[in-house]
Protein backbone atom coordinates (compact mmCIF):
# COMPACT_ATOMS: atom_id res chain seq x y z
CA UNK A 1 0.00 0.00 0.00
CA UNK A 2 1.44 3.62 -0.57
CA UNK A 3 0.86 7.37 -0.18
CA UNK A 4 0.70 9.75 -2.12
CA UNK A 5 0.84 13.70 -1.94
CA UNK A 6 -3.10 15.34 -1.74
CA UNK A 7 -3.70 18.76 -0.15
CA UNK A 8 -1.40 19.64 2.47
CA UNK A 9 0.09 16.62 3.01
CA UNK A 10 -1.57 13.39 0.98
CA UNK A 11 -3.56 12.86 -1.47
CA UNK A 12 -5.03 9.70 -0.93
CA UNK A 13 -4.76 7.56 2.34
CA UNK A 14 -5.28 4.11 2.34
CA UNK A 15 -3.87 2.87 5.79
CA UNK A 16 -6.06 1.86 8.34
CA UNK A 17 -6.44 4.56 10.68
CA UNK A 18 -5.97 2.49 13.97
CA UNK A 19 -2.02 3.02 12.51
CA UNK A 20 -2.26 6.45 13.56
CA UNK A 21 -2.50 5.61 16.94
CA UNK A 22 0.46 3.54 17.06
CA UNK A 23 2.84 6.39 16.71
CA UNK A 24 6.18 5.75 17.83
CA UNK A 25 5.60 7.64 21.57
CA UNK A 26 5.99 5.46 24.28
CA UNK A 27 4.20 6.45 27.66
CA UNK A 28 7.88 6.80 29.14
CA UNK A 29 8.85 9.48 26.72
CA UNK A 30 5.92 11.42 27.70
CA UNK A 31 7.06 13.50 31.11
CA UNK A 32 10.67 13.64 29.37
CA UNK A 33 9.23 15.68 26.36
CA UNK A 34 6.83 17.88 28.96
CA UNK A 35 10.15 19.51 30.70
CA UNK A 36 11.75 20.37 27.29
CA UNK A 37 11.96 24.29 26.82
CA UNK A 38 10.91 23.34 23.18
CA UNK A 39 7.64 22.73 21.85
CA UNK A 40 7.31 19.36 20.67
CA UNK A 41 3.94 17.83 18.96
CA UNK A 42 3.07 15.05 16.29
CA UNK A 43 0.63 15.33 13.51
CA UNK A 44 -1.10 12.70 11.71
CA UNK A 45 -0.63 12.15 8.20
CA UNK A 46 -3.63 14.46 7.41
CA UNK A 47 -2.06 17.00 10.09
CA UNK A 48 -4.65 16.32 12.63
CA UNK A 49 -2.68 16.31 16.54
CA UNK A 50 -1.88 13.21 18.12
CA UNK A 51 0.17 14.85 21.14
CA UNK A 52 1.42 18.30 22.27
CA UNK A 53 4.02 18.83 25.05
CA UNK A 54 3.72 21.45 27.78
CA UNK A 55 5.67 24.12 26.12
CA UNK A 56 3.76 23.94 23.05
CA UNK A 57 0.48 24.74 24.84
CA UNK A 58 2.50 27.36 26.66
CA UNK A 59 3.50 29.26 23.75
CA UNK A 60 0.42 28.91 21.96
CA UNK A 61 -2.03 29.60 24.53
CA UNK A 62 -4.04 26.52 24.03
CA UNK A 63 -5.55 24.00 25.69
CA UNK A 64 -5.03 20.20 25.29
CA UNK A 65 -8.61 19.72 24.61
CA UNK A 66 -8.69 22.57 22.06
CA UNK A 67 -5.46 20.87 19.76
CA UNK A 68 -5.27 16.91 19.84
CA UNK A 69 -7.35 15.24 17.47
CA UNK A 70 -8.34 18.58 15.80
CA UNK A 71 -6.64 19.41 12.41
CA UNK A 72 -4.02 22.67 12.21
CA UNK A 73 -5.75 24.17 9.26
CA UNK A 74 -8.85 24.42 10.83
CA UNK A 75 -7.73 25.94 14.31
CA UNK A 76 -5.64 28.18 11.94
CA UNK A 77 -1.88 28.02 13.62
CA UNK A 78 -0.38 29.51 10.60
CA UNK A 79 -0.89 32.96 8.47
CA UNK A 80 -1.35 31.83 4.47
CA UNK A 81 2.26 32.27 3.79
CA UNK A 82 3.66 30.18 6.75
CA UNK A 83 1.14 27.35 5.99
CA UNK A 84 2.02 27.24 2.15
CA UNK A 85 5.92 27.09 3.38
CA UNK A 86 4.67 24.38 6.11
CA UNK A 87 3.17 22.23 4.00
CA UNK A 88 5.90 22.70 0.79
CA UNK A 89 8.28 21.01 3.68
CA UNK A 90 6.69 18.63 4.41
CA UNK A 91 5.86 17.05 0.75
CA UNK A 92 9.73 17.39 0.31
CA UNK A 93 10.13 15.09 3.48
CA UNK A 94 7.44 12.80 2.19
CA UNK A 95 9.39 12.34 -1.10
CA UNK A 96 12.53 11.73 1.06
CA UNK A 97 14.28 14.66 1.53
CA UNK A 98 16.42 15.51 4.28
CA UNK A 99 15.09 17.66 7.37
CA UNK A 100 16.02 21.02 7.84
CA UNK A 101 14.79 23.64 10.11
CA UNK A 102 12.58 26.22 8.66
CA UNK A 103 11.69 29.79 10.47
CA UNK A 104 7.89 31.10 9.78
CA UNK A 105 5.44 32.81 11.73
CA UNK A 106 2.88 30.80 14.61
CA UNK A 107 -0.30 32.27 15.25
CA UNK A 108 -1.53 31.88 18.74
CA UNK A 109 -4.70 31.56 20.30
CA UNK A 110 -5.18 35.08 21.46
CA UNK A 111 -4.16 36.32 17.64
CA UNK A 112 -0.66 37.22 18.24
CA UNK A 113 2.17 36.39 16.03
CA UNK A 114 4.98 34.74 16.88
CA UNK A 115 8.24 33.55 15.31
CA UNK A 116 8.65 30.02 15.63
CA UNK A 117 11.90 27.55 14.55
CA UNK A 118 9.81 24.31 13.08
CA UNK A 119 12.11 20.90 12.08
CA UNK A 120 9.48 18.04 10.96
CA UNK A 121 10.52 14.65 11.54
CA UNK A 122 8.85 11.86 8.78
CA UNK A 123 7.02 9.54 11.51
CA UNK A 124 6.93 5.74 9.84
CA UNK A 125 5.28 2.52 11.50
CA UNK A 126 6.37 -0.58 9.53
CA UNK A 127 8.29 1.54 6.48
CA UNK A 128 4.72 3.28 6.02
CA UNK A 129 4.62 7.37 6.25
CA UNK A 130 1.64 7.91 9.22
CA UNK A 131 2.84 11.62 10.67
CA UNK A 132 5.45 13.74 11.75
CA UNK A 133 7.12 14.69 14.63
CA UNK A 134 7.78 18.15 14.84
CA UNK A 135 9.99 20.42 17.52
CA UNK A 136 9.36 24.32 17.24
CA UNK A 137 11.22 26.97 19.10
CA UNK A 138 10.09 30.62 20.04
CA UNK A 139 12.63 32.95 18.11
CA UNK A 140 10.05 35.88 18.30
CA UNK A 141 13.11 38.05 20.46
CA UNK A 142 15.53 36.39 18.40
CA UNK A 143 13.66 37.63 14.99
CA UNK A 144 12.93 41.22 16.87
CA UNK A 145 16.63 41.37 17.28
CA UNK A 146 17.78 40.75 13.78
CA UNK A 147 15.05 43.17 12.64
CA UNK A 148 16.23 45.75 14.87
CA UNK A 149 19.78 45.36 13.59
CA UNK A 150 18.74 44.80 9.94
CA UNK A 151 16.77 48.32 10.50
CA UNK A 152 19.81 50.01 11.94
CA UNK A 153 21.65 48.40 8.96
CA UNK A 154 19.55 50.29 6.86
CA UNK A 155 19.54 53.14 8.65
CA UNK A 156 23.30 53.35 8.58
CA UNK A 157 23.65 52.57 4.61
CA UNK A 158 20.91 55.63 4.64
CA UNK A 159 23.00 57.83 6.30
CA UNK A 160 26.00 56.92 5.06
CA UNK A 161 25.06 57.24 1.28
CA UNK A 162 23.06 60.43 1.90
CA UNK A 163 25.95 61.88 3.97
CA UNK A 164 27.78 65.40 2.52
CA UNK A 165 31.12 64.05 3.62
CA UNK A 166 33.07 60.79 1.99
CA UNK A 167 32.85 58.23 4.39
CA UNK A 168 35.23 54.84 3.60
CA UNK A 169 35.42 52.33 6.47
CA UNK A 170 38.93 50.56 5.88
CA UNK A 171 39.97 47.00 7.24
CA UNK A 172 43.27 46.07 8.90
CA UNK A 173 44.93 45.14 5.58
CA UNK A 174 43.94 48.39 4.77
CA UNK A 175 41.79 48.01 1.88
CA UNK A 176 38.00 49.84 1.49
CA UNK A 177 35.53 47.77 3.46
CA UNK A 178 32.88 49.94 2.18
CA UNK A 179 32.24 53.44 0.90
CA UNK A 180 29.76 55.80 0.43
CA UNK A 181 29.17 57.50 -3.02
CA UNK A 182 30.45 60.85 -1.86
CA UNK A 183 33.60 59.41 -1.37
CA UNK A 184 33.81 57.60 -4.58
CA UNK A 185 32.71 61.31 -6.24
CA UNK A 186 35.71 62.89 -4.15
CA UNK A 187 38.49 60.63 -5.39
CA UNK A 188 36.87 60.59 -8.78
CA UNK A 189 36.36 57.02 -8.89
CA UNK A 190 33.40 54.97 -9.33
CA UNK A 191 31.82 52.93 -6.34
CA UNK A 192 33.27 49.56 -7.53
CA UNK A 193 36.55 51.03 -8.17
CA UNK A 194 36.68 52.13 -4.73
CA UNK A 195 36.13 48.60 -3.56
CA UNK A 196 38.79 47.87 -4.99
CA UNK A 197 41.26 50.05 -3.51
CA UNK A 198 44.46 50.21 -0.66
CA UNK A 199 44.68 53.39 1.72
CA UNK A 200 47.99 54.12 -0.18
CA UNK A 201 46.32 54.35 -3.22
CA UNK A 202 44.60 57.75 -2.25
CA UNK A 203 47.18 58.84 0.57
CA UNK A 204 50.35 59.22 -0.96
CA UNK A 205 52.47 61.44 2.49
CA UNK A 206 53.13 58.40 3.76
CA UNK A 207 54.44 55.12 2.80
CA UNK A 208 52.44 51.63 3.00
CA UNK A 209 54.49 50.42 5.89
CA UNK A 210 53.62 53.35 7.87
CA UNK A 211 49.60 53.70 6.98
CA UNK A 212 49.43 50.14 8.12
CA UNK A 213 51.43 51.20 11.42
CA UNK A 214 48.67 54.38 11.46
CA UNK A 215 45.76 51.41 11.28
CA UNK A 216 46.85 49.47 13.62
CA UNK A 217 47.48 52.61 16.38
CA UNK A 218 44.13 54.23 15.80
CA UNK A 219 41.86 53.78 18.98
CA UNK A 220 38.11 53.59 19.39
CA UNK A 221 39.14 57.24 20.40
CA UNK A 222 40.21 57.67 17.45
CA UNK A 223 42.23 60.68 15.35
CA UNK A 224 40.84 63.90 13.63
CA UNK A 225 43.45 65.85 11.34
CA UNK A 226 43.62 67.23 7.90
CA UNK A 227 45.75 65.87 4.97
CA UNK A 228 45.24 65.62 1.47
CA UNK A 229 44.21 62.91 -0.70
CA UNK A 230 45.23 62.02 -4.82
CA UNK A 231 42.52 61.99 -7.11
CA UNK A 232 42.10 59.11 -10.20
CA UNK A 233 43.50 61.90 -12.26
CA UNK A 234 46.51 62.47 -10.11
CA UNK A 235 44.93 66.17 -8.64
CA UNK A 236 45.10 66.35 -4.75
CA UNK A 237 42.25 67.63 -2.62
CA UNK A 238 42.61 68.94 0.87
CA UNK A 239 40.65 66.88 3.61
CA UNK A 240 39.69 66.85 7.23
CA UNK A 241 39.78 63.47 8.60
CA UNK A 242 37.95 61.99 11.74
CA UNK A 243 38.23 58.30 12.08
CA UNK A 244 37.83 55.59 15.09
CA UNK A 245 38.95 51.70 15.26
CA UNK A 246 36.46 49.44 16.07
CA UNK A 247 36.33 45.64 16.77
CA UNK A 248 33.88 43.65 14.80
CA UNK A 249 33.01 40.08 14.39
CA UNK A 250 37.06 39.52 16.03
CA UNK A 251 38.94 41.76 12.84
CA UNK A 252 39.54 45.67 12.92
CA UNK A 253 37.53 48.23 11.36
CA UNK A 254 38.35 51.92 10.52
CA UNK A 255 36.13 54.47 10.19
CA UNK A 256 37.16 57.57 8.61
CA UNK A 257 34.66 60.54 7.74
CA UNK A 258 36.41 62.59 5.04
CA UNK A 259 35.60 66.09 4.26
CA UNK A 260 36.62 68.35 1.30
CA UNK A 261 38.11 71.44 2.54
CA UNK A 262 39.49 72.47 -0.58
CA UNK A 263 37.37 75.62 -1.42
CA UNK A 264 37.96 76.37 2.54
CA UNK A 265 41.85 76.48 2.54
CA UNK A 266 41.60 78.26 -0.68
CA UNK A 267 39.21 80.91 1.19
CA UNK A 268 41.88 80.20 4.26
CA UNK A 269 44.41 81.60 1.84
CA UNK A 270 42.56 84.59 0.37
CA UNK A 271 41.63 85.71 3.73
CA UNK A 272 45.43 85.25 4.69
CA UNK A 273 46.61 87.38 1.77
CA UNK A 274 43.90 90.37 2.51
CA UNK A 275 45.25 89.82 6.43
CA UNK A 276 48.70 90.60 5.21
CA UNK A 277 47.94 93.36 2.65
CA UNK A 278 45.78 95.06 5.13
CA UNK A 279 48.42 95.18 7.76
CA UNK A 280 51.30 96.11 5.16
CA UNK A 281 48.72 98.72 4.18
CA UNK A 282 48.47 99.50 8.12
CA UNK A 283 52.59 99.93 7.79
CA UNK A 284 52.84 101.00 4.45
CA UNK A 285 52.32 104.13 2.34
CA UNK A 286 49.74 102.74 -0.22
CA UNK A 287 50.97 104.69 -2.95
CA UNK A 288 55.04 103.93 -2.74
CA UNK A 289 54.96 101.24 -0.91
CA UNK A 290 57.19 102.66 1.31
CA UNK A 291 56.74 101.95 5.33
CA UNK A 292 54.79 105.04 6.66
CA UNK A 293 54.92 106.81 10.28
CA UNK A 294 53.33 104.26 12.49
CA UNK A 295 56.17 101.53 11.29
CA UNK A 296 58.84 104.34 10.87
CA UNK A 297 58.43 104.40 14.68
CA UNK A 298 58.58 100.68 15.51
CA UNK A 299 61.57 100.62 13.29
CA UNK A 300 62.78 103.98 15.68
CA UNK A 301 62.88 101.92 18.64
CA UNK A 302 64.75 99.01 17.22
CA UNK A 303 67.14 101.13 16.21
CA UNK A 304 67.77 102.89 19.13
CA UNK A 305 67.83 99.83 21.33
CA UNK A 306 70.72 98.65 18.90
CA UNK A 307 72.36 101.80 19.12
CA UNK A 308 72.36 102.13 23.18
CA UNK A 309 73.64 98.52 23.18
CA UNK A 310 76.37 98.81 20.52
CA UNK A 311 77.74 102.60 21.45
CA UNK A 312 76.82 103.22 17.75
CA UNK A 313 74.50 106.77 16.35
CA UNK A 314 71.48 107.20 14.16
CA UNK A 315 70.36 109.91 12.32
CA UNK A 316 66.92 111.45 10.44
CA UNK A 317 66.96 112.78 7.64
CA UNK A 318 63.76 114.79 6.36
CA UNK A 319 63.96 115.50 2.76
CA UNK A 320 61.35 117.36 0.50
CA UNK A 321 60.79 117.25 -3.77
CA UNK A 322 61.74 120.88 -4.83
CA UNK A 323 59.16 122.31 -6.55
CA UNK A 324 56.93 119.20 -6.60
CA UNK A 325 53.51 121.60 -6.90
CA UNK A 326 54.84 122.86 -9.72
CA UNK A 327 54.97 119.26 -11.43
CA UNK A 328 51.37 118.84 -10.37
CA UNK A 329 50.13 122.43 -11.71
CA UNK A 330 51.88 121.62 -15.00
CA UNK A 331 51.37 118.03 -15.67
CA UNK A 332 48.52 116.82 -13.45
CA UNK A 333 48.22 114.82 -10.14
CA UNK A 334 48.80 111.32 -12.06
CA UNK A 335 52.04 112.54 -13.14
CA UNK A 336 52.81 114.15 -9.82
CA UNK A 337 52.08 110.63 -8.14
CA UNK A 338 53.74 108.88 -10.93
CA UNK A 339 57.33 110.78 -9.69
CA UNK A 340 56.76 109.93 -6.43
CA UNK A 341 56.74 106.16 -6.96
CA UNK A 342 60.27 106.70 -8.86
CA UNK A 343 61.40 108.98 -6.09
CA UNK A 344 60.79 106.12 -3.71
CA UNK A 345 62.60 103.86 -6.12
CA UNK A 346 65.62 106.08 -6.36
CA UNK A 347 65.90 106.93 -2.92
CA UNK A 348 65.63 102.74 -1.86
CA UNK A 349 68.39 102.02 -4.56
CA UNK A 350 70.62 104.67 -3.00
CA UNK A 351 70.48 103.67 0.41
CA UNK A 352 71.60 100.60 2.42
CA UNK A 353 68.97 97.36 2.67
CA UNK A 354 69.19 98.21 6.72
CA UNK A 355 68.04 101.59 6.71
CA UNK A 356 64.43 103.14 6.07
CA UNK A 357 62.91 105.28 4.07
CA UNK A 358 59.49 106.24 4.93
CA UNK A 359 56.93 108.48 3.04
CA UNK A 360 55.43 110.80 5.78
CA UNK A 361 52.78 112.14 3.18
CA UNK A 362 52.61 114.46 0.23
CA UNK A 363 56.42 114.76 -1.20
CA UNK A 364 57.63 114.84 2.42
CA UNK A 365 59.60 111.55 3.42
CA UNK A 366 62.44 110.67 5.82
CA UNK A 367 65.57 108.16 6.21
CA UNK A 368 66.20 106.45 8.90
CA UNK A 369 70.12 105.65 9.33
CA UNK A 370 71.18 103.23 12.25
CA UNK A 371 74.36 101.53 13.37
CA UNK A 372 76.68 104.66 12.10
CA UNK A 373 79.88 104.85 13.84
CA UNK A 374 80.86 108.31 12.45
CA UNK A 375 78.85 111.22 12.43
CA UNK A 376 80.82 112.01 8.85
CA UNK A 377 78.44 109.25 7.53
CA UNK A 378 75.02 111.08 7.71
CA UNK A 379 77.05 113.95 5.97
CA UNK A 380 78.27 111.16 2.73
CA UNK A 381 74.30 109.62 2.91
CA UNK A 382 73.10 113.51 2.46
CA UNK A 383 75.25 114.16 -0.53
CA UNK A 384 74.51 110.92 -2.42
CA UNK A 385 70.63 111.39 -2.09
CA UNK A 386 71.61 115.33 -3.40
CA UNK A 387 73.65 113.56 -6.38
CA UNK A 388 70.78 110.91 -6.96
CA UNK A 389 68.25 113.25 -7.18
CA UNK A 390 70.33 115.89 -9.92
CA UNK A 391 69.73 112.56 -12.57
CA UNK A 392 66.59 113.75 -14.56
CA UNK A 393 63.53 111.49 -14.22
CA UNK A 394 61.51 109.95 -17.41
CA UNK A 395 57.56 109.94 -16.43
CA UNK A 396 54.86 109.41 -19.07
CA UNK A 397 57.52 111.19 -21.75
CA UNK A 398 57.95 113.79 -19.93
CA UNK A 399 61.95 114.78 -18.32
CA UNK A 400 61.19 116.27 -14.97
CA UNK A 401 64.21 117.61 -13.03
CA UNK A 402 63.23 117.52 -9.46
CA UNK A 403 66.11 118.08 -6.71
CA UNK A 404 65.44 117.57 -3.01
CA UNK A 405 66.34 119.37 0.08
CA UNK A 406 67.97 117.36 2.89
CA UNK A 407 67.84 118.20 6.93
CA UNK A 408 69.92 115.52 9.14
CA UNK A 409 69.48 114.95 12.80
CA UNK A 410 71.76 112.84 14.64
CA UNK A 411 71.11 110.82 18.08
CA UNK A 412 71.73 111.62 20.69
CA UNK A 413 73.41 115.08 20.04
CA UNK A 414 69.79 116.82 18.44
CA UNK A 415 67.58 114.62 20.43
CA UNK A 416 66.48 111.33 22.52
CA UNK A 417 63.80 110.17 20.81
CA UNK A 418 61.85 110.01 17.22
CA UNK A 419 59.87 113.08 17.96
CA UNK A 420 62.88 115.33 18.95
CA UNK A 421 64.75 113.74 16.01
CA UNK A 422 62.21 114.49 13.28
CA UNK A 423 61.35 118.08 14.69
CA UNK A 424 65.19 119.08 14.66
CA UNK A 425 65.55 117.50 10.74
CA UNK A 426 62.67 119.25 9.88
CA UNK A 427 64.10 122.43 11.36
CA UNK A 428 67.25 121.90 9.06
CA UNK A 429 65.17 121.21 6.51
CA UNK A 430 63.23 123.89 6.25
CA UNK A 431 66.81 126.23 6.69
CA UNK A 432 67.43 124.63 3.15
CA UNK A 433 64.85 125.49 1.64
CA UNK A 434 64.75 128.81 2.66
CA UNK A 435 68.29 129.34 1.53
CA UNK A 436 67.81 128.33 -2.36
CA UNK A 437 66.76 124.34 -2.07
CA UNK A 438 68.93 121.43 -3.54
CA UNK A 439 71.13 121.16 -0.62
CA UNK A 440 71.48 119.42 3.35
CA UNK A 441 72.12 120.69 6.25
CA UNK A 442 72.70 119.33 9.82
CA UNK A 443 71.00 120.62 12.98
CA UNK A 444 73.21 122.14 15.08
CA UNK A 445 73.59 120.55 18.65
CA UNK A 446 71.16 120.96 21.51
Amino acid sequence: MTLKPRGLFVKKQEAPLQQIAELPIREGLLNYFDDLPIGINTVDILGNFTYVNKRFLEVSGYSKEEVIGKNGLKIGLFPPDSLKRLAKRMRARLSGKPSQYLELQFKCKDGRLIWVELEARLLKNHGFPIGFQITSRDITYRKQAEEMLADEANRWRMLMQQSRDGIVIIDEDGKVHEANQRFAEMLGYSPDEVSQLYLWDWDTQYTREQLLEMVRTVSEAGDHFETYHRRKDGTTIDVEISSNGAMFAGHKLIFCVCRDISERKKADEAIKRVNKQLMESSNHDIMTGLPNRRLLYEHFDIALASAQRNKKILATISLDLDKFKAINDAFGHDVGDKLLVAAADRMTSILRKTDTVARMGGDEFVVLLWDLDHKSTTVKVAQKILEGFRQPFSVDGHTLNNTVSVGVAIYPENGSNIEELLKSSDKSLYRVKESGRNNYQLSASS
